[in-house]
């Protein structure tokens, strides 16, 4: 297998996803809406969902919260009674927490109820700079010096079975509070309550590390879940939808609940938080908590000192958290600015080496990248390109940290641990994952995960985008949204509707705050519609004035001068005229061959008259700027998409073109030809010749 290295001259290309319909029941649907009163649109969205009877919809949408009792974890009733003991015998208990908001989140519960029954306690929550996930030694030492004779762990410690060993020694005891994926081997601490213990019977797994720690308060109070919802879910939920855990279940009770409690919460440090943000006094939502609250908690640990959103969430000083929000508030402008230097960063990488995001899995590194905000930049990495990626920053003692991000059918965390041979570290889930090693060692670990990915992977699995429904623009009214936002709270396992609209055409473009968003105005069956593209540069917005698109999109409310709006947001676009199987089979051909692989797809190699279709369209049209996707609908007719590539590869390594990448946006121009070039000379072409079979 080659890989081919340092080209500037590769043209690559950001990818879409690929639509999923989920499966319309007509028939249930028109179930729901005549035995229970249903609104049509919300009772296709719920019957694509996998409602079919009463008692599903009366446990989705009820009121009241349904939570099993906590004693049918495994060890809490250990877990209680040694808590208890130390409260009553005035031991000094250390809560053990995480620098993420989930972290925060389950320090500030358990440290604010402790103290409310009188126990001597205090917290440590390691820094991500400095000491990294989890438990250590030098905490554990410094726990044990301040007299502590209990650690309770939240949101970690299931694999911490040495530094727990090693507390044991110093006279302290361990209960383990965590929601991680258990190793084979569990701490030998005095309880480990984790609902992921392979022999926990209990009814519902999904919790975060809040949600362990909630039910172990509930525990606490002898059942009364009632009351802890009252004094806690407002946190139990920011930090439940901040993990991004399933809103289903136990987990959609504690949120609802949490989101009801929030606007008129007696927790002084949120409330300034909502102050701070805009939202005090007014509704709150999963999306504003996912968006809003939990990115600010996780700048202060992940630019700054954890220590202070701890302060914020435990404060009883108006004065004091009141400056601590605003604080925070500025670490996570901070956290933007920094995000912003890596992309730029990343950007300057692609463009010189393009190949990069040909493969099967994106590897960038850099020198100085804060590695508090490389899993974020890592999402939004994946989330363009469509592949796996791995963000690595190198700090200046030769020490790289690394974050991965993956989607459901590409497990990041088996693909690492295969792989983990020159690593000194890692830890992490199918979907995300961190790790550790030296610089040095950054070109052996990329070349091993290559060669994972070429072995297990013919071509990468596309990322995908779940559309609940197909719809006409005039189900998009005012009356069937409300309907539809009884589904809140939106999150994990239970998003926001996406829609879709196929076959619109493009009236009008029309730029937004000096063009950094766009308005699409869209007509279909005879009804105008707007679309809002948050984030997208009118300059790259992928379509012209007259072209007939397919749009995915979220609906919502808004409020405007006193009248209810729907408002539309987009979440994908494409040509009508692209389909996607053979669009993402040309794209998996496209990618091994740009990468030297021997393919099968002697086809898919440009002849002269391909060359020539190409850059007559080209000379004819100035240029081009636009998507990939654009090009390829005006030269489908001709060929596909991995040969119009190869042919815009060939012209541009023979010096007729410079091609310009941003994102998913070609910038085309032609160069003066000093004289005539044969083309089927061309060394690329050869090349590309050679490796098909």
């Amino acid at each position: 297998m080659v890989y081919y290295k340092n080209h500037p001259d590769r043209l690559g290309g950001g990818k879409m996803k690929k639509w999923v319909l989920k499966k319309e029941d007509r028939k249930n649907a028109e179930e729901l809406v005549r035995k229970y009163g249903l609104n049509p649109l919300l009772a296709a969205v719920l019957s694509a969902r996998g409602f079919f009877d009463e008692e599903s919809l009366k446990a989705f949408f009820s009121l009241e919260p349904a939570l099993s009792d906590p004693y049918l974890i495994r060890d809490m009733d250990k877990a209680v009674e040694r808590i208890r003991r130390a409260v009553e015998e005035g031991e000094r208990i250390c809560v053990y927490g995480d620098y993420d908001a989930d972290g925060v989140t389950s320090t500030s519960i358990l440290y604010r109820y402790l103290t409310a029954v009188g126990a001597d306690v205090g917290y440590y929550i390691p820094e991500r700079e400095t000491e990294g996930y989890g438990m250590n030694r030098e905490a554990v030492e410094k726990i044990a010096s301040e007299g502590t004779q209990l650690i309770v762990t939240v949101d970690n410690g299931i694999s911490a079975a040495p530094e727990i060993d090693y507390a044991k020694t110093l006279g302290m005891d361990t209960v383990v509070t965590d929601h991680h994926t258990p190793p084979e081997r569990l701490p030998d601490a005095v309880a480990v309550v984790n609902p992921h213990r392979k022999d926990d019977t209990s009814p519902f797994h999904d919790y975060a590390g809040v949600g362990v720690v909630f039910k172990l308060l509930c525990a606490l109070e002898d059942g009364d879940c009632d009351v802890m919802l009252d004094q806690f879910s407002d946190l139990a939920a920011i930090g439940t939808v901040a993990d991004v855990v399933p809103l289903t279940g136990e987990n959609r009770a504690i949120v609802k609940a949490g989101l009801h409690r929030i606007p008129s919460t007696d927790n002084l440090g949120l409330y300034s938080l909502l102050e701070v943000c805009g939202l005090a006094d007014k509704e709150v939502t999963g999306e504003s908590v996912a968006f809003v609250l939990a990115p600010k908690i996780n700048a202060a640990g992940r630019v700054g000192s954890v220590q202070e959103a701890v302060r914020l969430m435990t404060g009883e000083d108006e004065e004091e958290v009141m400056r601590l929000a605003g604080n925070i508030a500025a670490l996570n402008t901070k956290r933007k600015d920094l995000e912003e230097i890596i992309l730029s960063d990343v950007g300057d990488q692609i463009a010189h080496h393009p190949h990069l995001v040909n493969e099967r899995v994106i590897v960038l590194s850099g020198h100085g990248w804060h590695k508090g905000v490389i899993g974020i930049v890592s999402a939004r990495v994946a989330e363009t390109y469509g592949k796996p990626t791995l963000m690595i920053a190198i700090d200046e003692d030769g020490n790289a940290s690394g974050s991965a991000r993956s989607n459901d059918d590409f497990s990041i965390i088996e693909a690492i641990r295969a792989c983990a041979e020159p690593l000194e570290r890692f830890g992490g889930h199918a979907k995300a994952a961190g790790f550790s090693l030296k610089a040095e060692n950054i070109a052996r670990f990329t070349e091993l995960l290559l060669s994972y990915a070429h072995e297990h992977f013919e071509e990468m699995p596309p990322y995908t985008l779940t559309v609940d429904k197909v719809v006409s623009p005039s189900e998009m009214t005012v009356e069937n949204i409300r309907e539809l936002e009884k589904m809140e709270p939106f999150g994990e396992e239970n998003p926001r509707p996406v829609f879709a609209v196929c076959g619109a055409t493009v009236e009008e473009i029309v730029p937004l705050s000096q063009g950094k968003h766009t308005r699409l105005r869209l007509k279909k069956d005879g009804q105008s519609f707007a679309v809002l593209c948050f984030g997208m540069p009118t300059s790259q917005s992928g379509c012209r004035c007259g072209e007939t698109v397919d749009v995915c999109f979220t609906a919502q409310l808004n409020e405007y001068n006193g009248a209810t709006q729907v408002s539309l947001k987009l979440k994908e676009m494409k040509p009508t005229q692209v389909r996607q199987d053979t669009f993402f089979r040309s794209c998996g051909k496209y990618d091994r061959l740009i990468c030297g692989e021997k393919t099968a797809a002697r086809e898919e190699i440009p002849t002269r008259n391909d060359l020539a279709a190409v850059y007559r369209f080209l000379r004819q049209n100035g240029g081009f700027g636009g998507t990939a996707l654009q090009l390829y609908t005006v030269l489908a007719g001709q060929m596909s998409y991995c040969k119009m590539m190869l042919a815009l590869e060939i012209l541009k390594s023979e010096k007729l073109i410079t091609a310009a990448l941003h994102c998913r946006h070609f910038g085309i121009a032609l160069l003066p030809a000093a004289q005539k070039i044969d083309l089927e000379a061309s060394e690329l072409l050869n090349r590309l010749k050679s490796q098909t079979i």
